[in-house]
């Protein structure tokens, strides 16, 4: 219930959006190590590759999922009030931001044990 809670959560939606675009914008970095690098900053350790695996598949379906509606994905952008980097595709920001929303969501970035 706490997971389902967070997850529609508009500040850890924002957060999301904010870690996710920030993501984006290392254009350095291809997109596994911009999952990999929200991985372990979200969970403080780094990803299993069968971790990362998932997260890659998630993101290239969200991406697609956007890409054939862009209108969509910047209507999830507009999530919270700090404000959204116009530069940044939002196609990519909002693929991203649901990865990183999944990752918040995780049980070990929720409890400590």
């Amino acid at each position: 219930l706490q997971a389902l809670n967070l997850l529609n959560d508009p500040q850890m939606l924002e957060a999301a959006r904010v870690l996710g675009s920030s993501l984006v914008g290392k254009a350095e970095l291809s997109t596994e190590e911009k999952i990999a690098l929200a991985f372990r900053k979200i969970t403080c350790r780094p990803a299993k590759p069968d971790e990362i695996e998932i997260l890659m598949t998630g993101y290239q379906e969200e991406f697609q999922r956007y890409k054939a509606n862009p209108d969509e994905a910047k209507k999830f952008l507009k999530i919270g009030a700090y404000p959204q980097n116009e530069k940044l595709d939002a196609v990519e920001c909002a693929a991203m931001m649901h990865v990183v929303s999944i990752i918040y969501n995780l049980d070990e970035a929720i409890s400590k044990s």
